[in-house]
C-alpha cells in the first residue's frame, strides 16, 4: 500500500476553513484509491480535532520570540520537528502544501521521501497583492527551493507557466475537485418569483470580487428581479437595499444547504485579475455545481468549457456584469436547475477521481527517483 504523508502549514481561523475542508477531503480522495495518508500540520494554533485519518499536529508558529533571533530559533526547532515526524512514518510520497520559501525544509523533505508540492496561487502576484514584506524576498529566491521536488502539482495551467519560468520540473494540473459525498442535489425551493444568486466568499479577499458584484447590481436596470444571498461576508459596505442580503460566515450545513435550496445561479469569483491571473478552479463553483446551480465566473475554469450550458463566463475585469444578460442566462437554464442534470456533472470533479489521477503522474516520478537512490 502507498504511504503519503501530507504536510500543510494552516491557521486554522474562520477564514481558513475552505483550507481544511480541502485538505481532508483530499486526503478522502487519496484514501478511497487505497492509500494509506497521514496528516502533519503545523501552524500557530493547532489543527481543528475533526480528522478520521492518522494525524500529527506540530503547534508552532514562526512568530514565537521577540527577537529575530529567537525567531530563528523557534523556526529551526519547528523544522526538525517536521523531519523527525515524517521520518518515523517513511513514506512513499510527501505531499506539501506550498508553504513558500522555510530555510532547508524542501530540500530535507526530498532527501526522505519523493516530494510533490502544491501550488495554489500565482504566489509573486498573491503577495504584492496583500503587501506582504515576503514579496521582494520571493521574487529574490525566484522559487530555486522547488527544484529539490520531484513534481509540481499546480492548480490552473497559468499557475503552471509562471512556476515553469523558475524549475524545470514535471507538473500535474489538479484544480480543485469535491468530495463525492457533498454532491447532493439541492431541490430548488420555489419559494418566491424572483431571481436567486448566491455568493459564497471570504473576507479581506478581494478577487473574489464581491464589490463587483454589488455594483454591477445597483446599477442594473432589472434589480428588482433579483434577491442576492451573501454568504461568508459580512455588510462591511453598508448596502441598505433589502433584496441584498449578509449571511456573514455559516458553520451550520443546514442552513447553507437551505440557501442553495433557494438559489437560482451561484456567483464564483469575479476578481482574479486583481491578481494578475486569468485562470482559476475556485472551491465553490465546484459546490454550486455539486448542488445542481448554474454558475457565473470572472475567469478561466481548468475544469469547465465555456460550451458547457450552465456556464456562464465574465470579462476577467472591472467592467459591470450585465444583469440583462445575466436574467436571459437564469431563463436558458432554468430547467437544468431544476432537472439534477448539473449535478450529474459533478462526477467529474471529485477528489478520488483527481487523486487518482495524480497518482498515476507520480508513479513513474517516483520509481526514477528509487532509481536514483539506488
Amino acid at each position: 500500500m502507498t504511504k503519503v504523508v501530507y504536510v500543510a502549514r494552516v491557521d486554522p481561523k474562520i477564514e481558513y476553513n475552505s483550507v481544511i475542508k480541502k485538505i481532508l477531503e483530499q486526503i478522502k480522495g487519496f484514501e478511497q484509491n487505497g492509500v494509506q495518508v497521514t496528516l502533519l500540520t503545523f501552524g500557530y494554533n493547532g489543527f481543528p480535532n475533526t480528522l478520521d485519518s492518522n494525524h500529527i499536529d506540530i503547534a508552532v508558529g514562526t512568530n514565537t520570540g521577540s527577537t529575530k533571533f529567537q525567531k530563528l530559533l523557534t523556526t529551526r526547532h519547528l523544522h526538525k520537528q517536521i523531519l523527525d515526524a515524517v521520518k518515523c512514518e517513511a513514506p512513499d510520497i510527501i505531499y506539501l502544501r506550498d508553504c513558500q520559501y522555510r530555510f532547508n525544509l524542501h530540500k530535507e523533505l526530498s532527501k526522505i521521501a519523493p516530494l510533490f508540492v502544491e501550488i495554489q496561487t500565482n504566489v509573486f502576484s498573491e503577495l504584492k497583492l496583500t503587501g506582504s514584506p515576503r514579496y521582494c524576498f520571493e521574487l529574490g529566491l525566484r522559487r530555486r527551493y522547488l527544484r529539490f521536488s520531484s513534481g509540481l502539482v499546480c492548480i490552473t495551467n497559468e499557475i503552471a507557466n509562471v512556476e515553469r519560468k523558475y524549475n524545470n520540473k514535471p507538473v500535474f494540473i489538479l484544480g480543485n475537485g469535491i468530495d463525492e459525498g457533498r454532491i447532493n442535489f439541492a431541490k430548488k425551493n420555489e419559494q418566491d418569483n424572483y431571481i436567486n444568486l448566491v455568493f459564497i466568499g471570504t473576507p479581506n479577499q478581494p478577487w473574489h470580487g464581491l464589490d463587483r458584484l454589488i455594483k454591477s447590481y445597483l446599477i442594473a436596470p432589472n434589480r428588482e428581479r433579483f434577491i442576492l444571498h451573501i454568504v461568508g461576508n459580512e455588510n462591511d459596505m453598508g448596502i441598505s437595499d433589502k433584496n441584498v442580503r449578509f449571511y456573514g460566515y455559516i458553520e451550520d450545513r443546514e442552513k447553507l444547504e437551505r440557501i442553495m435550496s433557494i438559489s437560482d445561479i451561484g456567483i464564483g469569483s469575479l476578481a482574479i485579475y486583481k491578481k494578475r491571473m486569468n485562470e482559476a478552479a475556485p472551491l465553490k463553483v465546484r459546490n454550486y455545481i455539486a448542488s445542481g446551480l448554474p454558475v457565473v465566473i470572472g475567469h478561466k475554469d481548468v475544469d469547465l468549457d465555456d460550451n458547457l450550458p450552465f456556464v456562464l463566463r465574465f470579462p476577467n475585469n472591472s467592467s459591470p456584469l450585465d444583469f440583462v444578460l445575466l436574467e436571459d442566462f437564469y431563463y436558458r437554464t432554468r430547467d437544468l436547475r431544476r432537472s439534477g442534470e448539473i449535478t450529474a456533472f459533478a462526477a467529474n470533479l471529485t477528489w478520488k477521481r483527481k487523486m487518482r489521477l495524480f497518482l498515476t503522474f507520480a508513479e513513474p516520478l517516483i520509481r526514477s527517483n528509487l532509481r536514483g537512490i539506488i
